[in-house]
């Protein structure tokens, strides 16, 4: 009894390592993601996190954006696991076979004359069957190197995968962070050429400019108010890209 709780005790710890080994990498990468959000100028960090982590989970929408996001890496990785399955097995034909049977039969017979009595047999019998391929040319070989190479190209897969949904949230949030800059310059783009404007449209009502000078104006103020436009449109398709990755909504669509 003694052992068996020695083992169980070790067995109880070493699955309490693994939880703890796993939150506190989870709270370690809350805390490095936080400061690079801040880095990127995102001055909320706890509303990413909420709509990355919580609101997905608790709407109807959003679980199934989520599960329909995390369906391709889910059977990705059920590949990886069964094609390590398959390499298993055929591992196990480099081991003896051992087959073994059981057979039970029953024998009852009945008599219609009193002169004979009724009897009945029962038979069994249990064997062991014990083989051992010792040469197959090679092919037991040769199906495990095969089963070796689809898991690694699974494997691949999976990482890729897993890689690449990393790399379009990250990719959505630099881009939503391009946006806002070049927002901000565009704006101030916008108000030098409406100063421009002004100044080109008193010259030319005091008859000190040309009317050319306020058309050239009137021409930079509409590029600049273009480019505003087109950099509000970036951030948000960048905005959308990023829900869409992370399996939610657009809020701002709501």
């Amino acid at each position: 009894m003694s052992a068996v709780s020695d083992i169980l005790n070790r067995k109880g710890s070493k699955a309490l390592t693994q939880i703890l080994i796993f939150l506190v990498s989870f709270v370690l990468a809350l805390l490095v993601g936080g400061v690079l959000l801040l880095l990127q100028g995102h001055d909320n960090v706890f509303s990413v996190y909420y709509y990355l982590l919580i609101q997905p989970f608790t709407t109807w929408n959003g679980f199934v954006k989520v599960l329909t996001q995390t369906t391709p890496l889910i059977f990705a990785g059920l590949s990886v696991a069964i094609a390590f399955k398959d390499m298993d097995i055929t591992l196990g034909e480099y081991l003896p076979r051992v087959d073994a049977t059981y057979d039970n039969m029953k024998y009852h017979k009945d008599y219609k004359e009193e002169r004979y009595t009724d009897y009945s047999r029962s038979y069994w019998a249990v064997g062991l069957n014990v083989s051992w391929d010792v040469f197959t040319g090679g092919s037991t070989t040769f199906s495990y190197l095969g089963d070796k190479k689809r898991v690694e190209a699974l494997q691949k897969d999976y990482e890729d995968a897993m890689s690449g949904a990393k790399t379009d949230v990250i990719r959505s949030l630099l881009d939503i962070k391009a946006a806002k800059d070049l927002i901000s310059v565009s704006r101030k783009g916008v108000e030098a050429a409406k100063e421009s404007y002004d100044m080109a449209n008193k010259r030319y009502m005091t008859h000190t400019g040309t009317i050319t000078d306020l058309l050239d104006a009137q021409l930079k103020l509409t590029q600049a108010e273009t480019d505003a436009s087109q950099a509000l449109m970036e951030y948000h398709s960048a905005r959308s890209k990023f829900f869409y990755y992370i399996g939610r909504e657009n809020i701002s669509l709501e």
